[in-house]
């Protein structure tokens, strides 16, 4: 009854929008679906209505990777995370789900979405059961993931020395492995590496990081990430007392930040190091800084990964002392206690859950060692053992060793018969046959159909009316050259003519010539003619050009 008032309800918010065969639609594939209906369609409203009746169809199926599959599209293409969230929980509740890296994806995004709320502990254990599921799965890579989220949320909770070795550990296993998931996560473990050091006025550590990152991920950084390092060199700068330089990042920086991004929530850096390198270099900060930074006070998106909004206090304090102004001085010292009160309670929170999380993975690790030590006292037996039945199986092959060599005589006379067949095979093609193969190549060669169409050997011996095992020996035997050598050649022969004939080819570039030859690659171009013209194509070019010259 639910799944019927599901469609119906489908059916009703669609039809407000466009008409839409839904039976049709539930006929076709889930790729199909996905493709060409929720990723197509820009109306959010009419593809929420898409991710609904693909998971209808996947129910209705019974298909519960196709449904955990629409719960996660659900998600990502909620316009608000939070909106979303229900099909986190869905993702969840689906039992015999043949993905468990589902289950893994559903706590990770929902630990994130518990620091937006400034839930921290409910976040570690989120990330705690994502970071299990990993593990089960044999997912080194997400282990790590994980392992760099809980380090972020170390960072804020004055484990910052911690911080360092967990960040560390994760750059080196980065760096033992290659590809782009291993590239994006060394690249976001620099950020917050670096901005630690800065932190723990560790200035040149960071300094090396910085300009590593700078050589090997600008280029493909994304807007937040080049965001961000521009925060780090602002703060390198002025911590180095070079105000000018901060002052520019800083600067650069948030312009990004505004142009970019809609939450405000992480922006306090930005504002406390420009205020401090504007009031070193000219004597005077700028105050509006710090009452931009405060005026995030109630922002939602606020969370307790800007604890250190809290040192704009002292600073708004100690500016409106200057201006005797009592009223904004109790203002500002009464919001700095509530703060700090605040995190100092929850600080003592975390902290505590963090240590627990801590101690339990050493419990483990402690384990780990334990089966370690208990897996090398069964291999010394397991070696005792092959050591003391060896001289057993050595005799055992010795003996059974006559009886080898005689199954390899036989064998080799079995091959020598198969041979023996096989001659006879060839022998069997008649010169009628192997005239008329040689006839057809002979015309298909002059027609150039061999650069305009992706021959196989199947396909060519179709075009030609013989089969493709006829059509394969007498290229060989007659050709001198297996099928691909041989198509190749024919490319590179049609394409060294045209470059003799018509000068114009010769300022073609290497890609368009194969292109023009036929070849799907550059790289397989080259290689092809210089192995049949014992040359670069570039240095046959320029010989051509000096000839004719």
């Amino acid at each position: 009854m639910r799944n019927i008032l599901m469609i119906i309800s489908f059916f009703l918010g669609v039809n407000c929008f466009a008409q839409i065969d839904i039976e049709k639609i539930l006929k076709k594939g889930y790729k199909d679906i996905g493709i060409n209906y929720i990723i197509a369609e820009l109306n959010d409203s009419i593809r929420r209505r898409y991710i609904d009746l693909y998971i209808y169809k996947a129910k209705k199926e019974k298909n519960p990777y196709r449904i955990v599959n629409g719960y996660k599209i659900g998600y990502d293409y909620s316009k608000d995370i939070f909106e979303g969230a229900p099909y986190l929980d869905s993702i969840l509740a689906v039992k015999d789900n043949p993905k468990p890296y589902y289950f893994y994806y559903a706590y990770a995004q929902k630990a994130m979405l518990c620091r937006f709320k400034n839930d921290i502990n409910k976040a570690i254990d989120y990330y705690i059961k994502s970071q299990n599921i990993a593990e089960s799965l044999g997912d080194t890579l997400g282990v790590y993931k994980v392992k760099y989220e809980i380090a972020t949320v170390k960072m804020n909770y004055h484990q910052k020395e911690e911080v360092v070795e967990d960040l560390i550990e994760i750059y080196n296993f980065c760096q033992k492995n290659r590809g782009k998931l291993y590239e994006n996560l060394e690249k976001r473990t620099i950020g917050i590496l670096t901005r630690v050091l800065l932190l723990l006025k560790k200035n040149d550590q960071a300094y090396g990081y910085m300009k590593y990152w700078q050589e090997r991920h600008y280029a493909k950084a994304n807007v937040y990430q080049k965001y961000f390092f521009l925060t780090n060199w602002g703060i390198y700068y002025h911590q180095k007392e070079y105000y000018k330089a901060s002052i520019d990042s800083l600067a650069k920086g948030l312009k990004i930040h505004n142009e970019y991004f809609e939450h405000k929530a992480d922006i306090h850096e930005i504002y406390y190091y420009l205020y401090l390198s504007k009031l070193k270099k000219n004597g005077l900060g700028n105050i509006k800084l710090l009452l931009k930074s405060d005026s995030l006070y109630m922002n939602k998106y606020d969370t307790i990964l800007n604890q250190n909004r809290l040192k704009i206090y002292p600073l708004l304090i100690d500016f409106y002392k200057q201006k005797e102004d009592i009223t904004k001085q109790i203002l500002y010292t009464d919001r700095l206690i509530m703060l700090d009160s605040i995190y100092d309670a929850e600080n003592n929170d975390v902290v505590n859950n963090i240590k627990k999380y801590d101690i339990e993975k050493i419990k483990k690790q402690k384990e780990d060692l334990e089966k370690e030590i208990e897996k090398v006292a069964n291999q010394k037996i397991l070696l005792v053992s092959i050591i003391s039945i060896s001289l057993l199986i050595f005799i055992y092959f010795l003996w059974k060793k006559k009886q080898k060599n005689q199954l390899k005589k036989e064998i080799d006379n079995s091959e020598g018969v198969v041979e023996e067949s096989e001659n006879n095979k060839e022998k069997s093609l008649s010169n009628d046959v192997i005239e008329d193969i040689l006839s057809k190549l002979d015309k298909f060669e002059k027609s150039d159909s061999f650069i305009k169409k992706k021959y196989t050997l199947q396909i060519l011996a179709k075009e030609l009316d013989t089969n493709s095992t006829y059509l394969s020996k007498v290229i060989n035997q007659k050709k001198g050259e297996n099928f691909s050598n041989y198509i190749n050649n024919l490319k590179i022969s049609y394409i060294t003519e045209i470059l003799e004939k018509e000068s114009k080819f010769r300022n073609y570039t290497i890609k368009a010539l194969a292109e023009e030859a036929g070849f799907n690659t550059t790289q397989s171009f080259t290689k092809a003619f210089e192995k049949k013209n014992k040359k670069t194509i570039i240095n046959y070019i320029n010989q051509l050009v000096n000839e004719k010259d």
